[in-house]
């Protein structure tokens, strides 16, 4: 490989192997009698070029001066082609056959037709055992074979001989000697440390190369700013003689021993025989680590790392892609590096100069729209300022893609310095709350970080569009509905103005649109989290996580109200298809995934598949009290299973968390729906009534929930009323709005008002409803469709005739039969004799039980009927038509 591109004067061959390498080298005699100590296995550790592979040669030179006849000293040189372990033993019993060893000649034969003899490692042993002379083996560059079977290979080999001496060099000597140790194996470990130069040593080396009077200047340069290995002083030497002039000689030119020594380590260790650039080198850290160190100390060197980077690329160093250069700085920078340069070499961490090439570095990731790493670098500085400006900005994708070094960055920074950026300390509490949950911790940084905001106030309207959507997560995550439902409202406003004025806030706009569509989604605020979620994707980056987010959350809301307006045909298919990452702070982004899929499948009449669906959303998420759209999907999808007790008892268990959460008296128009409905299903009267005496908002679904149960209980009028107070509001979705207007033509019809039924179940009809929109919310029983589909036969255009065909096919009706189930058959048997006698000693003797049995079934009909005497029991069971 020849380096004058790269603007050195000397090959790489020429630098390694040299004649002059020999009779420039020093000898090193603190080396040479770790060697003589002759343990069973020696390991020489070190990078390329810290004089390993000379160090024993020396050794070995020193050894056959002197030896006598009662030593074989056998030396391997291994390369790619000893990497697999049948190459591996070919090469060295062909070099043990030709030192003599008795028996390596005869397996060789075996291995080399591609078998490996079970008895291999002990016929060696017993040869070594048997001979007459000690056996020292060198395996040299020792990384191209260090597999695990190989070294389990050695380790028995070196356990069953008592004449074999191993010497190994290599670049990470870690595995083989701590197999050995393992074995009980005495180890002799020359580490990299060693095998640095002193002064002293590259004094002689330098003045016997010929560097004369810049030998000082040559070992004060390399011991400020990188290892002096043998290699590094010979290269230091080479620029030296190299230089032309005119004028002094600048000194050592560390840009172009980087280049060089990234080109002898891709050719010298196995995890770099196909690699061309940096990046390769830096994930190779199990072999090079401490290069790795080096290199980085070399890069801190550089005037201008912006310079440096283009220098390489201007070089052809293979295929180069910038951000390869800059995945390995932000590897260079990690504080580890940090420590043992400040260690190493005095490099100090807050100069003028480190800081202004984190800033250069930072601000490259965040114009290739990469905000972790950019985060860790400001905090790293200690840069708040800009750090909470990134906070602010990709809030989202920060939160969304936590890795391990951006949390622990985020974490390391100090309570005062949170304090002071609301942003920063937000972002902890939620990194706080992904890693173990609400806990009082997190609960703390939460509530802090509220105090934090009280006191300050932005004038710049995308940092207040940021306080507002951060205030009204936190409030909805403590469970402070109302507060947080303030807050969403104001931030919405907020976001409309930017949306039309300020095009250069558009990413502060898109994160925190998603994060009050979240918001206002556990609100069950659904049409103020569509137009955020519509926000969100108009204003995101098209292939962000943001805009991904904010389609899933408008394919959910599209499928739970079946409103093909929100989303194309083409939005739906994409984001049904697209399953999101699985993380905790994706977890309602995956639970609007799968609701969004379990109402395709309702509107489908496949009712297993919804069940599947639905119930993986709720299992997405770690408090789904929080969500109650995702519940009642769920609840919707048991009934439709014909598992509507147990939905029941999953809705009252929801019910019980979300009063925990929200406060006893929150109770919201949706989940007031899926309550009633839920419990009308079951035939829980009384239960249903729970929801509907507390209902206050006087909304479409309000009013819906209130007309069911008066339709159950055969209140014509009551029902009338409920739906009539809402006709004149505008009703959000298309699927409530079908379920509307079924259910006051069904209030119509019982009333005997066939032409008014046919009226209302035109309004009904919805364009692009058609073959889509068949679940109706389980809001009229299976009777009183009939009796409507009969009307519209009769009375109806065919429009409405081949709707009502359609909606026929469904089996998501109530099933009425249910409603007779809540009371027992002794409890009916005691309310149907209730009519003809006046006390409960009556009943008593008719029945042949004790008075205290008969109050004690009477009580269980008033709290199961929702009634507190006998009068009205009586009332209500024969608008039921318990008696018929």
């Amino acid at each position: 490989m020849n380096t004058q591109a790269l603007g050195v004067s000397v090959t790489v061959e020429s630098l390694l192997a040299r004649s002059e390498l020999a009779t420039l080298w020093v000898s090193r005699h603190r080396l040479l009698e770790s060697l003589d100590r002759r343990a069973p296995l020696t390991t020489v550790c070190g990078v390329v070029g810290a004089g390993k592979t000379t160090v024993v040669r020396q050794w070995v030179d020193a050894r056959e001066s002197t030896n006598t006849e009662d030593e074989s000293l056998v030396w391997c040189t291994l390369d790619q082609s000893h990497g697999t372990r049948s190459g591996f033993w070919a090469f060295l019993l062909e070099e043990l056959s030709g030192a003599g060893v008795p028996a390596a000649g005869s397996m060789l034969n075996r291995v080399e037709r591609g078998q490996m003899p079970d008895d291999l490692i002990d016929a060696l042993a017993q040869a070594v055992n048997e001979g007459d002379r000690l056996l020292t083996v060198i395996l040299d560059n020792f990384q191209w074979a260090e597999q695990p079977e190989i070294v389990a290979d050695l380790v028995a080999l070196l356990s069953a001989c008592h004449g074999l001496y191993l010497i190994v060099t290599t670049m990470d000597d870690q595995l083989v000697a701590d197999a050995a140790q393992n074995a009980s194996i005495v180890v002799s470990r020359i580490t990299e440390d060693q095998l640095i130069m002193t002064v002293a040593e590259m004094r002689t080396l330098l003045q016997r190369g010929g560097a004369g009077e810049a030998a000082d200047q040559i070992v004060e340069q390399l011991i400020r700013d990188t290892s002096p290995h043998p290699m590094s002083v010979l290269f230091a030497m080479d620029q030296y003689l190299a230089w032309p002039g005119p004028g002094p000689w600048p000194g050592v030119d560390f840009d172009r021993l980087a280049i060089i020594t990234h080109r002898l380590v891709a050719d010298s260790t196995p995890q770099f025989s196909s690699s061309d650039n940096f990046l390769g080198f830096v994930n190779s850290l199990s072999v090079a680590r401490r290069f790795t160190v080096d290199l980085a100390r070399l890069l801190c060197g550089v005037q201008e790392i912006g310079r440096h980077l283009v220098r390489l690329r201007d070089n052809n160093m293979g295929t180069w892609e910038t951000n390869n250069a800059l995945g390995e700085l932000e590897f260079v920078w990690r504080d580890y590096i940090w420590t043992r340069l400040q260690r190493a070499a005095g490099v100090r961490e807050g100069t003028e100069y480190i800081l202004g090439q984190r800033r250069i570095v930072a601000e490259w990731y965040l114009n290739h729209r990469m905000p972790h790493p950019a985060l860790v670098q400001y905090l790293t500085m200690k840069d708040f300022a800009a750090a909470s400006s990134i906070a602010r900005r990709y809030f989202r994708e920060l939160l969304t893609r936590a890795n391990r070094e951006t949390v622990d960055a985020l974490l390391a920074v100090a309570n005062d310095d949170l304090n002071r950026w609301p942003s920063l300390l937000l972002l902890n509490g939620f990194y706080r709350v992904a890693e173990s949950g609400l806990t009082a911790q997190g609960e703390s940084f939460m509530r802090r970080y509220l105090v934090a905001l009280a006191h300050q106030h932005s004038s710049d309207p995308g940092e207040r569009l940021s306080d507002l959507a951060g205030q009204a997560t936190v409030n909805a995550l403590l469970g402070h509905s109302d507060l947080a439902r303030d807050f969403a409202l104001r931030g919405r406003e907020i976001a409309r103005d930017l949306a039309t004025v300020d095009v250069d806030q558009e990413e502060i706009l898109a994160s925190n649109s998603l994060s009050l569509a979240h918001t206002m989604l556990q609100l069950e605020a659904f049409e103020e989290a569509e137009e955020m979620f519509e926000l969100a994707s108009a204003h995101g980056d098209p292939q962000g996580i943001v805009v991904r987010d904010a389609l899933t959350g408008l394919f959910a809301l599209s499928e739970l109200f079946g409103n093909p307006d929100i989303l194309s045909e083409e939005g739906r298919a994409n984001a049904a298809a697209t399953v999101p990452e699985h993380n905790v702070s994706q977890q309602i982004t995956s639970a609007l995934y799968h609701v969004g899929r379990a109402w395709g499948y309702l509107d489908s009449g496949d009712a297993d598949s919804a069940l599947v669906e639905a119930t993986a959303g709720v299992q997405s998420l770690a408090q789904p009290q929080r969500w109650g759209f995702v519940t009642g999907t769920h609840i919707f999808a048991l009934i439709s299973a014909g598992q509507a007790n147990y939905a029941a008892d999953v809705f009252e268990e929801y019910r019980r968390r979300r009063a925990d959460y929200w406060g006893a008296n929150y109770l919201d128009s949706f989940s007031s729906f899926v309550g009633t409905t839920v419990n009308l299903c079951s035939g829980r009267v009384a239960e249903a009534k729970f929801y509907v005496d507390r209902l206050v908002q006087n909304d479409s679904l309000s009013a819906m929930s209130r007309a069911l149960y008066s339709l159950v209980v055969s209140d014509q009028d009551a029902a009338i009323r409920a739906l009539d107070m809402a006709l004149n509001r505008p009703i959000y979705t298309p699927r409530i709005q079908v379920a509307f207007w079924l259910m006051r033509a069904t209030a119509a019809l019982r009333s005997g008002s066939r032409d008014l039924a046919v009226g209302y179940l035109s309004k009904a009809i919805l364009p692009g409803s058609k073959g889509r929109l068949r679940f109706i919310f389980t809001c009229i029983s299976h009777e009183d469709f009939a009796d409507l589909h009969a009307v519209a036969r009769e009375r109806g255009g065919a429009a409405l005739r081949e709707y009502m065909s359609e909606l026929a096919t469904m089996a998501h009706f109530m099933p009425q039969a249910l409603l007779n189930t809540s009371l027992t058959e002794r409890e009916l048997q005691v309310l149907r004799i209730s009519q003809h006698v006046a006390t409960n000693a009556d009943i008593a003797d008719q029945l042949y039980v004790s008075v205290n049995t008969v109050k004690s079934q009477l009580r269980s009909v008033y709290k199961k009927l929702g009634v507190s005497d006998r009068d009205e029991a009586l009332a209500l069971a024969s608008k039921l038509g318990l008696f018929r």
